[in-house]
């Protein structure tokens, strides 16, 4: 087999996962860390055609309102890959753990885990 042969197949897309392109970490809130807290946010969110993020909600926040701002500052600032498609109601939640040891959140969707 000559190397014009050799095509590398990838598994097809998809139809209804999206992935970012470029996120943003959110910074862990000052208070909470120097308290220990830890915690999660769930996120609703709309991606339009040109892969921004709009209209951010949050769903639940554990504990309450403690990383809900920074969560959702984080959010916008994601982009997904463009597409013919207006994706709504996407949910996202980011887990907040002072550090790598920490113990695993209950995974309802997914998760991304930062880290102080």
């Amino acid at each position: 087999m000559s190397g014009k042969d050799q095509i590398r197949r990838l598994p097809p897309k998809q139809e209804n996962s999206v992935k970012p392109i470029y996120r943003v970490e959110p910074k862990y809130p000052a208070k909470a860390a120097a308290e220990s807290i830890e915690g999660s946010v769930v996120l609703k969110f709309d991606i339009d055609r040109t892969g921004m993020v709009k209209n951010v909600e949050v769903v639940n926040g554990s504990p309450a309102y403690v990383f809900d701002k920074v969560a959702k500052t984080a959010l916008e600032q994601w982009q997904y890959e463009p597409s013919n498609s207006y994706h709504k109601n996407n949910l996202v939640q980011l887990d907040f753990a002072m550090n790598e040891n920490s113990a695993k959140r209950e995974s309802l969707i997914e998760q991304v885990k930062v880290t102080k």
